[in-house]
């Protein structure tokens, strides 16, 4: 390697370094990449890849709905503009043959050649979910950061929250065998709805579910609830439950 390959390497490595340092500390990192458009050989998408984000996700605004960086995040939320394809990162290759050839009988009369952004991205990636083989739970997600979009007016996020909170009961109706995490958020979110929507003294049973949920952790020790659940349970019971990110921020650090 000559001198002057050795030299640019050095500018950039301490250029890129500079450019971190100076970055906002609760900054979410993404790389653009190439990635196979999984619906159409030979064909790539520019993406973002996730590089790094810290634990300040969790004190985020939409965590009162559980709704994180993996949905929540523009990043997130790949797709493909040759081919109209678009999916959350974290299932985009998860695709059957059967969902690939839907997908592209759909997007053959339905795509315009042109992706939207915002709320319109997600309920043109809605339809080709609807194509996929999803369950109950991945639904409950979805909903949820459907009503968290900035085209959303109060009426439609009340409307995709108890969507959302359907799906949630369908979801814990069905599954034989439910894992503690989605126990308690289950029952966190279903009371957290219904104290927004509902019947408090309804909420208050849910939020005693997750309170009084006992189980054990990989290390085989026993728990019982769950602190940071009980936290944001904690938040609604202050009569903060439509209050600002600040706020959640707030009284979340408050209690750690």
């Amino acid at each position: 390697m000559g001198l002057d390959m050795q030299f640019k390497i050095i500018f950039y490595y301490v250029l890129i370094t500079a450019i971190l340092f100076a970055m906002p500390a609760q900054a979410v990192m993404y790389a653009p990449k190439d990635v196979p458009d999984p619906t159409q050989n030979g064909e790539s998408c520019k993406v973002g890849e996730l590089l790094s984000y810290g634990s300040y996700i969790y004190f985020w605004p939409s965590a009162v709905d559980l709704v994180f960086i993996d949905t929540q995040y523009a990043g997130a939320r790949w797709t493909c503009n040759k081919s109209g394809y678009a999916a959350f990162s974290k299932d985009f290759n998860s695709l059957s043959e059967t969902e690939i050839t839907k997908i592209q009988q759909y997007l053959a009369s339905n795509y315009s050649g042109e992706m939207p952004s915002g709320g319109a991205l997600l309920d043109h990636m809605e339809k080709i979910y609807q194509l996929r083989d999803m369950n109950h739970w991945f639904w409950a997600e979805f909903y949820r950061t459907r009503a968290l979009a900035d085209d959303q007016t109060p009426e439609k996020a009340k409307s995709n929250r108890l969507t959302a909170a359907k799906h949630i009961k369908d979801h814990l109706q069905v599954t034989t065998e439910i894992d503690a995490v989605t126990y308690m958020s289950g029952h966190y979110l279903l009371g957290r709805y219904e104290y927004l929507y509902g019947d408090k003294e309804v909420a208050a049973k849910q939020f005693d579910l997750v309170r009084n949920y006992k189980w054990q952790d990989k290390e085989g020790k026993k728990q019982t609830g769950n602190s940071y659940l009980e936290n944001l349970i904690a938040f609604h019971e202050a009569g903060l439950a439509n209050g600002s990110g600040s706020e959640l921020s707030n009284f979340l650090r408050s209690r750690k």
